[in-house]
């Protein structure tokens, strides 16, 4: 599921880019119309009415500009959030969900993430032993410079030592 962008919010994206673009070009028409009208304002042909219409239209178009600007950040806010990364790097068990699912903040867990730099394992260690150890490492910094490994399933030694936490 990491890695993966909706295509939804690709194409919202891509659409909002183009309305954006067409925004654009019907401002610098606008823009020119405003500059011609303007010009021919100190000239006989020229007409106050279509002065202020093309002023109009090119302030219009600016607004549409802007307002396309907003869309096209907003496409790709929503876009950016479709891309789901684990706060922590390790084995992924079995997703919750498949790619293409929505999902919200109430869908629960998409998928479960073991770390395994650093590992942490659980066990149990008895009161007469803790005791123990409290007392053997009190002097070379507590229970924490005490040194362990762990015995896997097959009765192997696990490599790297670990300490007590």
């Amino acid at each position: 599921m990491a890695g993966h962008r909706g295509g939804f919010g690709v194409a919202a994206v891509a659409q909002q880019a183009g309305t954006l673009s067409d925004m654009k070009s019907k401002l610098d028409i606008a823009t020119t119309h405003l500059d011609r009208a303007q010009k021919l304002l100190s000239t006989p042909a020229g007409q106050r009415a279509n002065f202020e219409d093309a002023q109009a239209t090119q302030r219009s178009s600016a607004a549409q500009v802007a307002i396309a600007q907003a869309q096209l950040k907003q496409a790709q806010i929503n876009l950016d959030y479709t891309e789901i990364k684990a706060p922590v790097a390790g084995k992924i068990g079995r997703g919750t969900i498949t790619v293409g699912n929505v999902v919200s903040p109430t869908s629960g867990p998409l998928a479960t993430i073991v770390s395994q730099d650093p590992m942490y394992v659980t066990f149990p260690v008895s009161t007469r032993s803790l005791t123990e150890l409290q007392r053997r490492y009190a002097d070379k910094g507590g229970i924490a410079a005490a040194r362990v490994r762990l015995k896997l399933p097959d009765g192997s030694a696990f490599a790297p030592i670990g300490s007590i936490d």
